[in-house]
């Protein structure tokens, strides 16, 4: 731009003006004289999944100059900035639904698959991340005992000083051990040769959360991971209802504070599998933890167990990590990573691309990942801050719940699931069949 026309400092809401979306491109940019400047949108169909097909046949992604555009307002006028956009660039109305009705369906397959193979290809060396954690069975092991050791000091303070500790601190302890629960469910706290140890060990975790999840998320998560997007194989795309009903700000806001609940109950609706052994006997040690609590201490520990669940996982700073992960916030990218101050605290869980990448990678191997392949991942779009993920999660209408990637489903749904007691049981059972058999016929002898 020339130097008597100096940039005007609302250019960074004209780029955000133009920013695309799968339907169509926000079309005006306010110059006091200009028209509005339009960008040709992507074909309409009826049909999303038309319309999905479609857009993926553009091989090149279309990007805005803003420069020209903005050296053509100073040349007509000066440049002026509408009353309505004052301190953000979105039009706030608690009102207005999301403007995308429907999913951005496509029929490729998710880009982790192929992006491990080449980054194996180009470093080998990336293998010798895999493995064990060794220090999560002793991290873990400290924050369970320190959550129990809270709430029992808290049992008979005021609701108060509970909601505080709720809220700023043990939110955040409970947070940091579903994630825990994350990587062990990766088999990262004991290695895959010893998968029991590993489920086990998930359930030490799990009693603080006060609800059992441990068992029931490894075996919806393996599924996340090896069909990611696809239609009622991963649960972590939000139902019908939720898409339906969930689209102003208002009620993303409410949806942003039920998200426990919803991930609870989700899977029960849209892929409900036969409970294992291993899930009964999760329930059976978390059921019987809380009457202990609740025995020994009172309704104000049990209390306040369940609440750092409920509340650190919805309407929280530290829950912007469920949004940022997968929401469509950026045309075509699919995962984010965010390299925030979090990730200290919950397990480096912000390194989302790289784990979707390498999930038997821990995850404080993962800042490795970018650091030994950096040419896979500088050009990748990231997240700076899960509170701004929320902000725009509720007030852009441009994104809701729809905004995320799915596919159509690539095998059908199984309903069962492993038992794992029983690959242990049934040798037993057998070895002492054996046994008794022996002793029969050694007495048989004997008389």
């Amino acid at each position: 731009m020339s130097a008597d026309c100096p940039r005007p400092p609302s250019a960074s809401i004209c780029r955000l003006l133009l920013r695309p979306t799968d339907k169509f491109f926000e079309k005006s940019c306010f110059c006091a004289t200009s028209a509005p400047i339009s960008v040709q949108p992507i074909p309409e169909h009826d049909d999303d999944r038309v319309r999905a097909k479609l857009a993926m046949s553009c091989k090149k992604e279309v990007v805005v100059d803003i420069e020209p555009l903005l050296h053509q307002c100073c040349n007509n006028s000066h440049f002026t900035e509408p009353n309505n956009f004052k301190s953000t660039p979105h039009l706030i109305a608690m009102g207005q639904k999301v403007s995308r009705e429907d999913f951005h369906w496509v029929y490729t397959e998710q880009p982790h698959s192929d992006r491990r193979k080449a980054i194996v290809a180009a470093h080998p060396e990336i293998k010798q991340l895999f493995g064990v954690d060794p220090s999560l069975k002793y991290v873990v092991s400290c924050s369970v005992i320190l959550q129990i050791l809270v709430a029992y000091l808290l049992s008979e303070s005021s609701w108060v000083l509970i909601f505080l500790q709720i809220y700023f601190f043990g939110g955040v302890v409970n947070h940091a051990l579903t994630l825990a629960i994350h990587d062990i469910s990766h088999n990262t706290a004991f290695g895959n040769d010893q998968p029991l140890a590993n489920r086990f060990f998930g359930m030490w975790a799990n009693l603080p959360l006060s609800v059992p999840m441990s068992v029931s998320f490894k075996k919806y998560h393996v599924e996340h991971h090896r069909y990611l997007g696809e239609d009622a194989l991963d649960v972590d795309i939000p139902s019908e209802f939720e898409v339906k009903f969930f689209c102003t700000p208002l009620k993303k806001m409410l949806w942003l504070f039920l998200q426990p609940l919803f991930y609870a109950l989700r899977p029960m609706f849209i892929y409900n599998k036969a409970p294992t052994d291993m899930e009964i006997i999760n329930i059976t040690i978390q059921m019987s933890f809380n009457f202990a609590v609740y025995y020994f201490w009172g309704v104000k520990s049990i209390v306040y167990l369940f609440l750092c669940t409920f509340i650190a996982l919805g309407f929280h700073p530290s829950a912007g990590h469920f949004i940022a992960e997968h929401y469509v916030f950026f045309e075509g990218q699919e995962t984010y990573s965010y390299y925030g101050p979090w990730n200290y605290v919950l397990y480096n869980v912000g390194y989302h691309m790289e784990h979707h990448d390498f999930p038997y990678i821990p995850g404080c191997n993962l800042p490795q990942v970018a650091k030994i392949a950096p040419e896979f991942y500088d050009d990748l779009r990231t997240h700076e801050s899960w509170l701004n993920v929320i902000y725009e999660f509720i007030f852009n209408p441009t994104l809701g719940l729809t905004s995320r990637i799915k596919r159509p489903a690539s095998v059908p749904q199984e309903v069962y699931g492993n038992n794992m007691l029983a690959n242990y049981v049934k040798p037993l059972v057998q070895r002492s069949r054996q046994l008794l058999e022996t002793l029969y016929i050694l007495k048989k002898k004997s008389l």
